[in-house]
């Protein structure tokens, strides 16, 4: 076909004028014609030679390729003519390239709400400054999403921890070293029982112990009449030799570990065994 100007979009479709005969039965009011219509208009329709008027209300009407009349046509043969006026047809693509599209076409407002899935996104499309400030909420991610990789360093900071959030259970063994502490922090302890930690020895400035008792023997004391006494002190005793308390023994050299002191005044030293 020829024409002038530019050429015609290729899914412009062209319908010249066209026939199509029915013979009536005096019965069938529905026939079925060769074209696929848009409306009632888009033929004219006689019977008998007399013009019908076009209309669901009035002689016929066209649905797509179905004619329908409202009132069956006499008996005759090729009584019944429909003559197709000229049309042209926009054939709808059945996909949109992108040389179609032109630059800045699609905006925001012409996508419908939850248009854009992650099917429709490329990979690693979508960049941090593709995405507006405070765009990205707790519910847009997807539980274990938030990997240590996806953590820049000093990114998790105390402001942003809710109260609780870090628990026992969430810190890995060995996790807290002394250089991950803040230097200057002081705990205070008021009561309650602390678990877990191994007993100082006394070797490190500790008592090697759990508890008191033990801790005094550690330590080399004792307690008389309410007082530690430490292994090794020694004193004057006021009483006879024979009642010197268990414990304690008479400085007399009796072996390595007991020195000699020589009585004072009548009294007797004695020393913490």
């Amino acid at each position: 076909m020829s024409y002038i100007g530019n050429q015609p979009d290729s899914n412009i479709l062209f319908y010249a004028l066209g026939i199509d005969r029915f013979n009536g039965t005096g019965s069938q009011t529905i026939f079925t014609l060769s074209r696929t219509l848009g409306q009632d208009l888009d033929a004219q329709v006689i019977v008998d030679n007399v013009i019908q008027e076009p209309g669901s209300s009035f002689a016929y009407s066209i649905s797509g390729s179905t004619l329908t009349f409202t009132e069956a046509p006499l008996a005759g043969t090729n009584n019944i003519q429909v003559i197709f006026r000229t049309q042209n047809v926009v054939s709808p693509y059945s996909d949109v390239r992108a040389d179609q599209i032109g630059t800045g076409v699609i905006t925001e407002t012409k996508l419908a709400s939850n248009a854009v899935t992650n099917s429709k996104l490329a990979s690693n499309a979508v960049t941090a400054a593709k995405i507006n400030s405070s765009a990205v909420e707790t519910d847009k991610i997807n539980n274990s999403a938030v990997t240590t990789d996806k953590l820049g360093n000093l990114s998790v900071t105390s402001d942003k921890l809710a109260a609780g959030a870090v628990t026992s259970s969430k810190i890995g063994a060995g996790a807290v070293g002394t250089s991950a502490l803040a230097s200057g922090i002081t705990v205070s302890i008021t009561g309650g029982t602390i678990s877990g930690i191994t007993d100082l020895a006394v070797a490190d400035g500790g008592t090697g112990a759990g508890d008191a008792p033990t801790a005094r023997t550690n330590l080399g004391l004792t307690v008389e009449n309410g007082y530690q006494v430490p292994t090794g002190s020694a004193m004057l005793w006021t009483g006879s030799v024979g009642s010197i308390p268990t414990g304690w023994a008479q400085c007399n050299g009796s072996s390595p570990s007991i020195p000699t002191i020589a009585s004072y005044g009548g009294y007797v030293w004695i020393v913490k065994t």
